[in-house]
């Protein structure tokens, strides 16, 4: 029989249920081929509770509604053997939102575009406008939907030229090969040029999140880190470097 490999077991809470948590994964066999259709049982070793689902074809598995507490994980598919892995523990406090990402809108310093606001992007001046791609950059995505919410995404859509990630998309407005930018205001805060804040209600909240994993070798070092990030200090170092306080 072939053996299954589980990784990438994290623990998270899930907010919709208070004092619940997640646990997700993928599974594959030993050729790194995912596992589709596994079944995953998850159960708390105080109450003997059990917990299913199956793997999807990319052999990724998320359990929902966990209780606190230590499990033993369980993976079967027919012709692998039986993989097993207990002492997963679950808390509630190992996930939480630390900030929120603000999205800007960047005119480098050799533009001559005259850009006051968003809505300048549809004047003939503009000739490129660099994003993220909304599907890779939750910045991207906020890009795409403050353009629409605004009714000027089908004017600008042509200019539009979508790179890999944020930084890349800074590096077109960097090498002059984009009149302007919208990305994270982290990254551009200190450049030249004009730098424009886009309003938050114009896209879905871009948040930033941290967790500790199961298996982690310092969780009271992790938990301390994460309590001065969560607290008024780390907040206002969050807020000088361009992120917004949750």
């Amino acid at each position: 029989m072939r053996a299954l490999v589980t990784f990438a077991v994290f623990l998270w809470p899930c907010f919709g249920q208070a004092g619940r948590a997640e646990l997700f994964g993928t599974i594959q066999d030993p050729s790194d081929l995912a596992v589709w259709k596994a079944k995953v049982q998850a159960e708390e070793q105080a109450t003997m509770a059990r917990f299913t689902a199956a793997s999807d074809e990319r052999g990724e598995y998320h359990l929902l509604g966990l209780p606190p507490g230590e499990y033993l994980l369980t993976v079967e598919q027919p012709g692998f053997r039986t993989y097993r892995q207990s002492g997963i523990t679950l808390r509630i406090a190992d996930r939480a939102v630390y900030a929120r990402g603000v999205l800007a809108l960047w005119i480098p310093p050799r533009s001559a575009a005259r850009v006051g606001r968003l809505e300048d992007l549809a004047s003939p001046e503009v000739r490129v406008i660099a994003i993220a791609k909304p599907e890779l950059a939750p910045y991207g995505q906020a890009a795409v939907d403050s353009l629409e919410r605004l009714g000027i995404w089908e004017r600008v859509r042509l200019k539009v030229v979508f790179a890999e990630n944020i930084n890349m998309a800074k590096q077109y407005g960097a090498s002059n090969n984009a009149d302007a930018v919208l990305t994270a205001y982290s990254l551009v805060l200190d450049e030249a040029g004009k730098v424009i804040r886009v309003d938050d209600k114009l896209h879905r909240p871009i948040d930033q999140e941290l967790g500790i994993v199961a298996k982690s070798e310092h969780p009271d070092a992790a938990r301390k880190f994460v309590a001065f990030l969560l607290g008024e200090e780390g907040k206002k170092m969050l807020a000088a470097y361009g992120y917004a306080a949750h």
